[in-house]
């Protein structure tokens, strides 16, 4: 029995050791997680004190920071040379914080041993806008009788990301929609009889919303207004509601996406 373990564990780590190391290509967007060496930083240190992160004189960073987008430029068998995604300038005045004076337009040689120990690739992150479509099951009216309208309705939406962790995004969401309300002598003074009628209305909305992948879930407070209100006089006539909605991102608007993919914010 134990032979048997003994070969079992054997073969386990003949298969891990088969696993292949992460591979890193030409043109990757990298982020390290921890501080790294490069080729000039034994130079860089004789120039400031001991423990410095930066050459605040001439502008060289001692060490490569954790959280920063890089992309490989070459590799070799050696080193992986890499470039900073270009730092947005905040002022027209040079200024010591400013990552743009350390990063913009320099090729860094990093060691491959300690590239491949820290390196990681970068996070894709969605579009901040984005266009999507929003179904709500229901709607709660609290004013009067307290309703729920459960009533077919379609609403497009604009939505702006403020927030994103571990694959989950969290947005702000504005839109508008059509659907349909049930007017009866019950909610709307013109339905004078026991019939009912089907009314379209126009929604506006806003809301709060996680998306995950492409799926969404959020909660909502809007408004409906319908056609012929002096007419029908329906109690609920642009007063707020709540609602749960569920929906799926179908396409994305970009503003600039070259642009945003070879740029970072300071």
């Amino acid at each position: 029995m134990k032979t048997k373990i003994l070969l079992l564990f054997l073969l386990l780590l003949g298969w891990v050791g088969l696993m292949p190391a992460q591979e890193f290509k030409i043109g990757q967007v990298i982020i390290f997680n921890s501080y790294v060496h490069h080729s000039l930083t034994n130079d860089y240190k004789k120039l400031v004190k001991d423990g410095a992160i930066f050459d605040t004189i001439n502008f060289n960073p001692i060490f490569l920071e954790p959280d920063i987008k890089f992309k490989i430029a070459s590799k070799d068998d050696k080193y992986y040379s890499v470039v900073a995604l270009t730092f947005n300038k905040i002022k027209n005045i040079k200024k010591v914080s400013d990552k743009n004076l350390y990063y913009n337009n320099k090729i860094f040689k990093v060691d491959k041993e300690e590239f491949l120990m820290k390196a990681s690739g970068a996070p894709d992150l969605p579009d901040r806008l984005n266009i999507g479509v929003l179904a709500l099951p229901f709607k709660y009216r609290p004013q009067g009788n307290k309703s729920f309208d459960s009533d077919f309705n379609l609403n497009s939406t604009l939505a702006c990301r403020f927030f994103s962790l571990g694959g989950g995004h969290l947005y702000g969401q504005i839109g508008a929609g059509i659907g349909g309300v049930e007017l009866n002598q019950v909610n709307s003074k013109g339905i004078t009889d026991d019939g009912t009628i089907k009314a379209n209305a126009l929604s506006m909305l806003m809301g709060l919303m996680i998306q995950y992948k492409k799926v969404q879930a959020g909660i909502y407070l809007g408004t409906d207004f319908i056609n012929n209100q002096t007419y029908y006089q329906w109690q609920y006539q642009g007063k707020p509601w709540i609602a749960f909605g569920v929906g799926y991102q179908l396409f994305n608007v970009s503003l600039g996406t070259e642009a945003k993919n070879n740029t970072q914010s300071p």
